[in-house]
């Protein structure tokens, strides 16, 4: 009886431990916090207006193939990916939805790298993905506890993104660092949840008229 006990006692130890595995490497569900910060390289936005307009903080919703992102700038940019092949986008005192083919790849990756690096970032490892494409150099810094069905993003080749996922094997993204010929930006995650997202949190707003992002 005591030995049974003990096959018994191994075989749920086993199970949990297989269990808290598959939920760390699964699909990532929940939020992300990212700060945020922009500097435009032309200098026709100053570092005190960057701030103001495009925000600090940047909020992601993560589910499946869909994602929500929000800023706490005064145009309060919203952007909706609702797993199919547009990005939609949304701001403060807009009458408008925008919306761009995500199937449409603008950029060129001319060569990338995997770099091993030791910085941890909101409680995670991370390595480094280094790209260079036509429009300047990316850093994409991610865990291989932080993933998601990059199957279910093929589509969204819009900045990279499709690409950046087939490369990691669906990593998020922890840390990006994108510079550009006339703008810089970086977003470092801050706080991670695993939380049950409600899928109206990626409903487009309705009743207003989509017009094209303009290039």
């Amino acid at each position: 009886m005591v030995y049974s006990c003990k096959i018994v006692f191994k075989v749920i130890v086993l199970f949990f431990i297989v269990q808290l595995s598959y939920s760390q490497n699964s699909s990532f569900e929940g939020m992300i916090t990212y700060d945020f910060s922009f500097y435009d390289k032309s200098q026709k936005m100053s570092s005190s207006d960057s701030k103001r307009i495009m925000g600090t903080e940047q909020v992601y919703y993560f589910k499946k193939n869909k994602y929500k992102s929000e800023s706490n700038g005064e145009m309060e940019f919203t952007q909706f990916y609702t797993g199919r092949d547009t990005l939609y986008m949304s701001m403060n005192n807009s009458n408008v939805v925008f919306f761009t083919n995500t199937k449409r790849l603008k950029d060129k990756v001319i060569s990338s790298e995997i770099i091993d690096v030791k910085e941890n970032i909101a409680g995670y490892q991370c390595k480094l993905l280094k790209i260079l494409s036509r429009a300047g150099i990316t850093y994409y810094y991610y865990s291989d506890k932080l993933k998601t069905n990059p199957n279910g993003f093929k589509n969204h080749k819009e900045g990279l993104w499709a690409y950046f996922l087939e490369e990691t094997n669906g990593c998020l993204p922890i840390k990006i660092i994108a510079d550009y010929k006339e703008s810089k930006l970086e977003l470092t995650a801050k706080l991670i949840e695993r939380k049950p997202i409600e899928d109206i949190i990626f409903s487009v707003p309705k009743g207003l008229p989509l017009v094209a992002n303009p290039e």
